[in-house]
């Protein structure tokens, strides 16, 4: 007789059962939501910190002089980065969302009456939701405030730094054409 001494982990998925897979799914989405959710700001501070330097480089430019043709360059610098800014911050709030849903899914299909995310969907809407805690139900409402969808707000930084590029390559064009 052989002793099995194979963690859990070790198993072979199809050994699995349906709930086990669905544990592990769900353990493996949250995981990802959360690894997402960092990277998100962690671009985001990059990239802001990224574009803080730019602006003062080309604030500097201007004040010393450097040719219109170099800041120029610095302006289309900056209004690239910006697109390249929304593009990488868009895909990341995708995946982000992907996660989210996909633990959603989990929870509705196999792992009831687990609500955490799917609750989470109505508490982030502004519902009360109600939770069980030391034996009593406590209901809570995310507050209006902190309703903002913090994705547009971010979008609005980003907006601040592109419209500062633009702002300076309609003067840098002003000042080669004069």
């Amino acid at each position: 007789m052989t002793l099995d001494t194979r963690a859990a982990s070790d198993s072979d998925p199809a050994e699995l059962a349906p709930a086990d897979n669905a544990r592990v799914g769900y353990q493996v989405a949250t995981a990802l939501m959360t690894y997402e959710g960092n990277v998100i700001w962690v671009r985001f501070g990059t990239m802001l910190v990224a574009h803080t330097v730019m602006v003062a480089v080309l604030g500097m430019a201007v004040e010393s002089g450097v040719s219109g043709l170099a800041q120029l360059g610095l302006v289309i610098a900056g209004l690239v980065l910006c697109g390249s800014w929304v593009l990488l911050h868009q895909r990341g709030f995708d995946y982000y969302v992907y996660w989210i849903l996909s633990m959603r899914e989990l929870e509705e299909q196999h792992l009831a009456p687990t609500r955490t995310v799917s609750r989470g969907a109505a508490f982030a809407a502004g519902q009360p939701v109600e939770l069980t805690v030391g034996g009593r139900t406590v209901r809570h409402r995310m507050s209006r405030l902190g309703r903002m969808r913090v994705a547009w707000v971010s979008y609005v930084v980003i907006g601040v730094f592109a419209l500062l590029y633009v702002a300076q390559l309609v003067m840098t064009l002003v000042g080669m054409v004069s």
